[in-house]
């Protein structure tokens, strides 16, 4: 067989020329501007749904957060009056005028006590914010010029507490110079009139002393009393200031994004498998993340060499039971209300545990609807269990308990939607022919 060259040569510049004239065809066809372009873009995005609901989700939840937020922190000014001082006396003479002085001046609510032991216990258990004492021997230590008033703060309180109370024991330190001075002068002055008197002077020596007393009195020194500040279940390191509020955020957030995505797992097998073993199964799985998330936290913090004041294996259950509470509340709006009803409660949850959890804001602060509400939110007991697991203080089992409680009570809630009792009919699949 003999191979046409001049064929496949015809065919080569027969392509080339149809090549050619396709070129300068596309050259001479008129030309999108890119304004037309840029708008044939934006009419298609448009279009879309999931880029309008893209657009919303930001502005529904910045406007949700606000409107959560601004009320309950708005009076903060005002409410800070909430927060409770105990005042300890045991001095009977100098430090009842004191204590009489604090009571009156201070801008929060103080109560009188005289047992130290009784009220710092009541601090660790957050009935307190402060708890000041005045100690036997103050009137004679200020009489010497060395007169000594300490000041315990719980550094297991929100940080703006503890800020609060560190300043306030500061700058009260002055008020309580400026009575001990005015007493401490009125009782040596009333000793010299008695002494005086019963010396058989003549008058005009004895005012003549009493001048020079007076003088002598007015020298003495202003600042005789000292402020000793005692920060109780105290731990040293910024990280442990932030912490808790970073563990609440990871742990909420990780509870929704693994909520979503295991829902679609459950959701895909309900025609296949009774539902009642889908839920105990997802329960098992919820339990076992639970004890399994936390090992990370704890670990890294552990490897930074960041101590627990509760022991690891106390913090690892404070972490677990909290992830796990969350998890199961987050299950509970979606097994309700489905996805979008999880991402509505979401987007209410979010800000009122943040506002309520008392990781940072004081509760005596708040208006009484967010005091009353924190008391049936998962994130006020985990927040303290956090808390107490960097700084210690009180027992967290009372924390953990009410966590527990509330996680059977979700569970139970969960177990009453009708959807998890109805009999799955399992679909046959088509047979071939038929």
């Amino acid at each position: 067989m003999v191979f046409n060259w001049s064929k496949l040569i015809v065919f080569q510049i027969t392509q080339y020329e149809v090549e050619e004239q396709l070129h300068k065809y596309k050259e001479n066809l008129p030309q999108k501007s890119e304004e037309k372009v840029v708008m044939g873009i934006i009419r298609k995005v448009l279009r879309s749904r999931l880029f309008l609901v893209g657009l919303l989700v930001p502005l529904i939840f910045h406007t949700i957060f606000l409107s959560i937020v601004i009320p309950a922190l708005k009076d903060g000014n005002t409410n800070i009056a909430n927060l409770k001082v105990a005042v300890v006396n045991n001095d009977q003479t100098l430090g009842v005028s004191v204590a009489g002085k604090l009571i009156e001046k201070l801008p929060y609510k103080t109560e009188t006590s005289t047992n130290l032991a009784d009220s710092l216990e009541a601090m660790n258990d957050n009935e307190y914010n402060m708890v000041i004492h005045i100690p036997d021997n103050f009137t004679a230590l200020c009489q010497q010029g060395e007169g000594d008033i300490s000041y315990y703060i719980n550094q297991t309180a929100p940080s703006m507490t503890k800020q609060a109370m560190e300043v306030t024991a500061t700058r009260i330190n002055q008020l309580l110079n400026e009575a001990a001075f005015a007493s401490t002068k009125d009782v040596i002055t009333q000793q010299i009139d008695a002494g005086l008197g019963s010396a058989g002077l003549p008058e005009q020596a004895v005012t003549a002393l009493k001048n020079n007393i007076s003088q002598a009195l007015e020298s003495l020194n202003y600042n005789s009393i000292a402020g000793d500040i005692r920060k109780v279940n105290n731990s040293d390191g910024f990280p442990q200031t932030v912490f808790p509020f970073l563990l609440f955020l990871i742990y909420f957030i990780g509870s929704i994004l693994m909520t979503a995505l295991h829902t679609q797992v459950f959701n895909a097998l309900k025609n296949d498998y009774a539902k009642p073993k889908l839920f105990l199964v997802r329960l098992s799985v919820n339990i076992i993340a639970s004890f399994i998330v936390p090992g990370i936290a704890v670990g890294l913090i552990e490897a930074f060499n960041i101590p627990f004041s509760i022991g690891t294996a106390g913090a690892w259950w404070v972490l677990t039971v909290g992830f796990f509470t969350l998890t199961l509340m987050v299950q509970m709006f979606c097994d309700w209300f489905g996805t979008i009803g999880m991402g509505v409660a979401v987007l209410f949850l979010f800000p009122l545990q943040l506002v309520t959890s008392g990781l940072i804001f004081s509760r005596e602060i708040l208006p009484a609807f967010y005091e009353s509400v924190r008391n049936v939110l998962p994130s006020t007991y985990f927040g303290q269990g956090m808390l107490k697991m960097f700084y210690g203080g009180a027992s967290i089992s009372g924390d953990i308990g009410i966590l527990l409680l509330m996680s059977g009570i979700f569970i139970i809630i969960m177990l009453l939607h009708p959807a998890i009792w109805r009999k799955t009919v399992k679909q046959q699949p088509a047979q071939e022919g038929a």
